[in-house]
């Protein structure tokens, strides 16, 4: 029977399969990966949970405000938890003219969250914008790396149903001003549940994701699917692909991964890249499916990445282009499972 919502899938997982791993992220430089077993995830999300019970008992919008990883990942499973909208946030730069400070501020005027976990390097920065850049009052924080309380009591999985509101997640704002849209429980499970049929995703599954969590993409295709099939995700952290997209190929060749992705762009940053590499070595036969989606897909871009790393075992039917907007939670279209694909057709104008 398909849990109902995500809480119930993250509860099942830890209790059926305690020792798998959820979560890992690639240690710094070669340094040792840090890896999440699912009796992990859910245990140290509750104590989170727990924490933003006891501090914000009255809570209906908390701000998930972390870098990109664990910290972001359990902070999220907490409110889930905890029965409140998530409300993930990039974190903003210290420069109150920033691109990303302005972004931070308007996000938060709209959103207007109750509370906001996150952790205690980021509490000063986030703190004095609010109070000297929206001129707000002090928000209840909840420290996502601080010790949970002794007399927590840590929430009731069950207590979470599928009417209950998951996520504020925000567009892009690729088009317009970035709009919060508003999933239930119920949404999600839906749009999990279907990603995981396209995806022929299993707990065997292994996906690697460098995608930020703040949006559909990296939020609920590259975290929140993970802890609803069952599978191990590994997190790279988006700057390293950025510095560096063969370290996107190398890890899905280290972690034998079957399903990755991301944006068009991302392909092409690969195979300019390439060109510079000094003959990597890489084995992407285990890659079997390559979703493309957020952004146009181009054929010749499809074409481009083929040619260069087929003879690393790449295969072009991996390609899995996608279409999805966060106002349909995440994906709404894509190829059935096992059509052909990927398909390129020519219309006249």
């Amino acid at each position: 029977m398909k849990p109902t919502t995500i809480v119930e899938a993250i509860e099942r997982h830890a209790r059926e399969r305690p020792d798998a791993v959820a979560i890992t992220v690639p240690g710094d430089g070669g340094g040792e990966d840090l890896s999440l077993t699912f009796a992990d995830v859910l245990e140290r999300s509750r104590r989170i949970a727990a924490d933003i019970r006891r501090t914000a008992p009255e809570a209906k919008r908390v701000m998930v405000l972390q870098a990109p990883g664990i910290d972001f990942a359990l902070s999220l499973c907490a409110c889930f938890i905890a029965g409140v909208a998530a409300v993930p946030t990039p974190p903003p730069a210290a420069r109150a003219n920033s691109n990303s400070a302005q972004r931070f501020a308007r996000l938060f005027s709209d959103a207007v969250p109750d509370a906001i976990v996150t952790s205690s390097g980021l509490v000063s920065r986030a703190r004095w914008l609010i109070e000297t850049q929206i001129g707000m009052s002090p928000q209840i924080w909840v420290m996502s790396d601080g010790d949970a309380h002794p007399d927590a009591t840590e929430p009731s999985c069950s207590a979470v149903t599928p009417h209950d509101l998951a996520l504020i997640q925000y567009t892009s704002g690729s088009t317009a001003a970035p709009k919060g849209v508003v999933i239930d429980h119920a949404n999600l499970a839906a749009n999990l549940a279907a990603i995981q049929a396209w995806f022929e995703l299993t707990p065997d599954s292994v996906v690697v994701n460098w995608l930020p969590p703040y949006h559909d993409m990296g939020l609920i295709g590259g975290i929140i699917e993970a802890l609803w099939c069952g599978y191990r995700v590994v997190l790279m952290d988006p700057k390293t692909f950025i510095a560096r997209p063969i370290a996107w190929l190398e890890a899905i060749d280290r972690y034998r991964a079957d399903v990755s992705g991301g944006a068009n762009f991302a392909y092409d940053l690969c195979t300019d890249a390439l060109g510079h590499a000094e003959g990597p070595s890489l084995d992407l036969s285990r890659w079997r499916l390559a979703f493309s989606g957020a952004e146009p897909v181009r054929a010749t871009t499809i074409d481009r990445f083929t040619e260069a790393f087929a003879p690393f075992g790449f295969n072009k039917a991996a390609f899995y282009p996608c279409y999805g907007l966060a106002e349909a939670t995440l994906m709404a279209a894509g190829p059935a499972p096992g059509a052909v694909r990927p398909v390129v057709t020519h219309f006249d104008a």
